[in-house]
């Protein structure tokens, strides 16, 4: 960052150097100022000697260009190392050391530089070494201002470098004013001076063009006069007159001014052929000179007289010697111009006349139409340079027509003299500078001597005081300093008496203070005194503190020298007092006492501060931190502070409260006995605790847990309220909530099987007191859970909604409705004239159920079965009364459904009967008591053993076989089929297994529920438990049921992934379900299974004979496998052979069997 600011203000330096070198501005006539040292000091000053060097090397490298040398570029350079090395090592001043630099070093090089290599004139060398200096002087003077008065050092660098001197302060503004005066003079004068000369010079010039004028008008008179005379002798001789050789006339012509035509009067030639342009000859003729650019050797005179007219031929030098009539003098430059530029040939090179372009060329400034002044076209001469070579031109239209003589005179000595008058002027400058340098430095002298004495005499003015030394106060004739002299020595007579009285004070205070403080020395950090509590707190008598290392009576500080400049607040440890460690607060603090640094140590006992701390910043962490909120008022109950907590619960900042009566958070649902009862238990008994109910700052009410303390203070008096209080509106609502759902359904808002309970035994208890009969019904919905796998739960619970909302509507004045279950309602009815009332409310119940529902826009019809139980004639509990209309319930399901039925005892009997079986069930697998038998699968052509089915057998070690018609319907009830299933698959596995190994070729069948069929992994656990066994999936053939296929939507899917594994898949009991020709053929079946119904009856019956060879035929078209189940006589098997079924199973061949007795059938194979 330092050096990004130092590398941007170098670049600014440079650029801004630049541009004051190229930009230089006139300072006075013909003196042009370049300013680009200033910012070369300026880096040199800030930066030093490398910098500033190639800083001056940036900034001076265009002089070479504006002066086209490379000198002035050598001794700016040599400026900027000259001045760095003395502001280095002898000055920080700028002004003064380019005063030496151009005294002792730049005049030189001047000299050597211009009068020696360049070789200029001695003029011009004076001139540049006066001027140089005079430049290089103003603009050190201008950096000294620009770095002591701007603050550029703190701007850019961050901080002061320098700090002025007053002597160089008073050079400063002496300086600026005499370079101020100096610089406004010396225009003035070289203004003054140049408006005199160039008067001057104009007014010559136009003086001497009425001189050449009037030579001209003369110098025509009298060739006027001659051509008169010449006329005369025309007349008297009658003959034409022969010129001499010396007149300046070669022809002379005339005419009366009756006549048009001119004659020849007189001529030099005896045969003149020098014809004469009449035409030229103005009509309204007057006296001229006219000089023809046809022939630039000769012109012509035009005159009258009398009544004639004359026109002469005369040679040009005539008019020529006229013209240069004192040409030397004043340098004058007299020439005859054209007002066009005309082609004048080879004549031109006589120079009689020539072209305005190329004699009068150059810049034209004029003051008059015919007076201007003439400075040379080269733009870039320096403006001294371009007034020498200038000319003032008057034109004077006397030469006839389109012709004029240009006079013209050199500005040369005009600018001569003006450069000696500059050389003067410098030296005056200088002079005055260096007189202005000594008058600066005799008066910062006189005023330096009285300051620094000032100065001197405050230094430490302080310790001198405290010694009782009196400072020696100067005496100066200059009344300012004398009134600072004074007030010196009225502040220090008052800071004197202020340290007597100080001292007086720190006296009291070591003596009486409560602080140990001990005086230690900084450099040893030994004690130097120490007051009686010091003594006190470390146990050790003042004579042994003294001289003792303050270190040492610390237990974790070491004091070293020059360490506490970063220590000087305060910090905590321990002082070791009779071996005991006391915590202490410690303050060091830097003095000066008797002319002696010291460090004075305060050093205060805080041990039982520390406890009161701890104890409040416990406080004050429970304070902010508890869950609870907190309020405390003053004894007025005008609210002090408030927790985060408060914040949190009530909504209101602490702000919002503070200094206000906690009433602002009343709800005002409690009426003013409630307070006064409060306030009456605080008051008498410091304390109260309750439930209130308050309101939030946004309005809403809330119950809170609020206790409220009286505080008092040492004396009983009453100081302050603390209210604590915690929000259990969610708590209360919770329980209600908790409540509800205790006794009522979430879904439909109907009492629950708890409720139901509840109410019973109380409806039972009345009716026992008031000899009622009570009346139960339980209505179940049939095949629920078909709605819930269609289309979801969520549309089962809206459809159960509805349900309510029917039932309720035919039974709400005669009953109380509950729900126990998923899909079960209960109906309480308390009292029961007669039986047939509640077979009537069944009806009607049921009735309801005849119009559809309308799910998802679709029209769904219902059905119920109901189970009725009695008090006293069924049950005596509300328990029983539950168990006997639910097995009053299951029993109208048993008889198909969508009807009701009364409680028997015979229905308990079949009911426990159920619960044994399914009992027993739960425990069949791991007792061993299930086993696999095999009924031999035949091929009616060959009679070989293709296969057979696995069909499961129980025998309960007491009840013995119990058929799988009973109890395979209670596992599926009771979900136990699962397992089983899964027991079959795994044994089936096992065993087809072991029939492989032994090189046997057939193919097991096995029965999936309805139950297992449905669940979303059937496939995955079918593969699983096979592949369990190392058997194969293509070893097996599942058969499903008409029915399996139809109720479930994935069907397809499982059965897709079930043949891909290599599974056969076979369709069993075909003819009895209800599936359609449509499904029978997406469903890629394998094998179709005529159901044994169809089969026993043939070949007797008719339409059993029909329908067997409809099936095959069926399955033939559908390119399927066939087997009849249950063949057992030979003419069954002959009729399914004609037909060309393909398999058989039956007792005709083997009833099912163990598997011992199954492998017997093997050496048929």
């Amino acid at each position: 960052m330092k050096f990004s600011k130092h590398l941007i203000l170098f670049f600014v330096l440079s650029i801004l150097g630049i541009l004051g070198n190229v930009f230089n501005v006139e300072m006075f006539f013909g003196v042009n100022q370049i300013f680009g040292s200033i910012f070369v000091l300026i880096a040199v000053w800030l930066f030093g000697l490398p910098i500033g060097v190639l800083c001056a090397i940036v900034v001076h490298s265009y002089t070479i260009v504006l002066w086209g040398h490379p000198y002035a570029f050598i001794s700016f350079v040599f400026e900027a190392c000259f001045v760095a090395f003395l502001l280095k090592k002898r000055t920080s001043n700028i002004f003064i050391a380019d005063i030496i630099y151009w005294l002792f070093i730049g005049v030189p090089l001047v000299y050597i530089f211009y009068g020696l290599v360049m070789e200029m004139s001695q003029t011009q060398v004076i001139n540049i070494m006066l001027k140089q200096p005079v430049n290089a002087l103003f603009n050190a003077l201008v950096a000294e201002l620009l770095v002591y008065y701007l603050p550029i050092e703190k701007i850019y660098l961050g901080y002061e470098k320098h700090k002025i001197k007053f002597k160089y302060l008073i050079l400063n503004i002496i300086m600026a004013f005499t370079f101020f005066s100096l610089f406004l003079a010396v225009n003035m004068i070289a203004s003054h001076v140049f408006d005199k000369n160039f008067a001057n010079i104009q007014k010559d010039l136009v003086w001497f063009s009425k001189q050449v004028s009037n030579d001209i008008d003369l110098f025509q008179d009298q060739l006027n006069q001659s051509m008169s005379i010449y006329h005369k002798l025309y007349k008297q001789r009658g003959k034409k007159v022969l010129l001499d050789k010396d007149s300046p006339f070669e022809n002379i012509y005339s005419r009366h001014k009756n006549e048009k035509n001119y004659q020849l009067i007189a001529h030099k030639d005896l045969k003149p052929n020098q014809s004469f342009p009449f035409h030229l000859i103005p009509t309204n003729l007057k006296n001229t000179i006219q000089i023809m650019p046809s022939d630039p050797n000769r012109f012509f005179i035009f005159t009258h007289k009398n009544s004639y007219f004359y026109a002469g031929i005369q040679k040009i030098e005539f008019l020529n010697k006229v013209l240069n009539f004192n040409l030397s003098k004043d340098s004058y430059q007299n020439i005859i111009v054209h007002e066009n530029d005309i082609d004048i040939g080879d004549n031109a090179k006589k120079r009689i006349y020539e072209n305005r372009s190329l004699h009068l060329k150059g810049e034209k400034h004029c003051f008059q139409d015919d007076l201007y002044i003439l400075f040379p076209e080269n733009q870039s001469l320096p403006k001294m340079l371009k007034w020498k070579k200038a000319h003032l031109v008057i034109e004077v239209p006397c030469v006839g027509k389109g012709f004029h003589v240009a006079i013209k005179k050199s500005l040369l000595p005009m600018m001569n003299n003006i450069r000696q008058l500059y050389i003067y002027i410098f030296a005056f400058m200088l002079i005055l500078i260096g007189i202005a340098l000594i008058l600066s430095s005799w008066v910062s002298s006189r005023l330096e001597l009285s300051i620094h004495k000032i100065s001197k005499e405050t230094s430490n003015l302080p310790d001198k005081l405290l010694n009782h030394k009196q400072p020696v106060w100067p005496d100066s004739k200059i009344r300012e300093i004398d009134s600072l002299v004074q007030n010196f020595k009225s502040v220090s007579k008052t800071l004197y008496y202020i340290f007597q009285e100080s001292e007086n004070r720190y006296n009291q205070l070591f003596a009486n203070t409560t602080d140990a403080l001990f005086v230690v020395d900084p450099q040893t950090f030994d004690i130097i005194d120490a007051n009686q509590q010091a003594e006190m707190l470390t146990g050790i008598s003042h004579k042994k503190l003294i001289n003792t290392s303050i270190g040492g009576l610390f237990d974790d500080f070491v004091f070293k020298q020059n360490s506490l400049k970063d220590s000087l607040e305060d910090f905590r440890s321990h002082i070791i007092s009779q071996d005991t460690k006391i915590p202490v607060q410690v303050r060091i603090h830097p003095m000066r006492s008797l002319q002696n640094d010291v460090y004075f140590f305060v050093v205060k006992n805080i041990q039982d501060s520390i406890k009161m701390q701890e104890q409040l910043q416990l406080g004050a962490k429970v304070f902010e931190t508890t869950h609870e909120g907190i309020l405390i008022t003053d004894n007025k109950k005008n609210i002090l502070m408030v927790n985060k907590a408060f914040e949190d619960i009530t909504g209101y900042k602490a702000e919002d409260v503070v200094g206000k009566d906690p009433k602002v958070i009343s709800s005002g649902w409690h009426d003013r006995t409630f307070y006064q009862n409060m306030w009456q238990s605080i008051y008498k008994e410091g304390s109260w605790q309750g439930e209130i109910s308050d309101r939030r700052k946004n309005g809403e009410i809330y119950t809170q847990l609020l206790s409220i303390y009286a505080v008092k203070d040492k004396n009983d008096k009453l100081t302050n309220y603390i209210g604590i209080f915690m929000d259990i509106t969610e708590k209360k609502e919770a329980q209600k909530r908790i409540k509800k759902l205790a006794n009522f359904d979430s879904l439909t808002d109907l009492p629950n099987l708890t409720s139901l309970l509840t109410n019973l035994t109380n409806a039972i208890s009345v009716g026992h007191q008031n000899d009622l009969t009570l009346g139960l019904l339980i209505i179940d919905m049939d095949n629920f859970k078909a709605i819930n796998d269609s289309f979801g739960y969520k549309t089962g619970d809206v459809l159960l909604k509805k349900i309510v909302s029917r039932v309720k509507s035919e039974t709400k004045d005669v009953g109380i409705m509950n729900r126990v279950g998923a899909d079960v309602f209960a109906l309480i009815f308390e009292k029961v004239k007669q039986t047939e009332d509640l077979a009537y409310c069944s009806k009607k119940i049921l009735n309801t159920f005849d119009q559809p529902f309308i799910v998802d826009n679709e029209e769904v019809y219902l059905s119920a079965s109901i189970g009725i139980c009695l008090y006293p004639d069924d049950a005596q509990t509300a328990e029983e009364m539950l168990q006997f209309a639910d097995i009053a319930m299951h029993r109208a399901k048993d008889l198909g459904k969508k009807r009701f039925e009364f409680y028997t005892q015979a229905q308990n009997e079949s009911t426990r009967k159920k619960i044994s079986i399914e009992s027993g069930l739960r425990t069949a697998i791991q007792r061993n008591e299930l086993f696999l038998y095999y009924q031999p699968q035949v091929d009616i052509l060959s009679g070989k053993l293709i296969g057979c089915e696995a069909l499961l057998r129980w025998i309960h070690p007491e009840k013995g076989f119990i058929p799988p018609d009973i109890f395979i319907p209670i596992a599926e009830d009771s979900g136990l089929i699962g397992d089983i299933e899964k027991w079959v698959l795994k044994t089936s596995a096992k065993q087809i297994k072991k029939w492989k190994d032994r090189g046997l070729d057939l193919i097991m069948s096995v029965n999936i529920s309805n139950y297992q069929f449905g669940k979303k992994n059937f496939v995955d656990i079918t593969k699983s438990l096979i592949e369990g066994e190392q058997a194969k999936c293509e070893w097996f053939e599942l058969e499903l049921t008409e029915r399996i296929v139809m109720d479930h939507n994935e069907v397809i899917e499982k059965l897709e992934k079930l043949k891909e594994l290599g599974f056969m898949l076979a369709l069993d009991d075909f003819g009895t379900g209800y599936s359609s020709l449509a499904y029978l053929k997406k469903f890629n079946i394998d094998k179709l299974k005529i159901d044994k119904s169809f089969i026993q009856d043939l070949p007797e019956d008719n339409q059993s004979c029909d329908i067997v060879r409809a099936i095959i035929s069926l399955a033939n078209a559908l390119k399927m496998s066939i087997i009849a189940e249950g063949a057992e006589t030979k003419e069954q098997l002959d009729f399914l052979a004609d037909l060309k079924c393909e398999a058989y199973q039956g007792y005709y061949y083997s009833k099912p069997v163990p598997v011992d007795e199954f492998e017997k059938f093997f050496n048929k194979i």
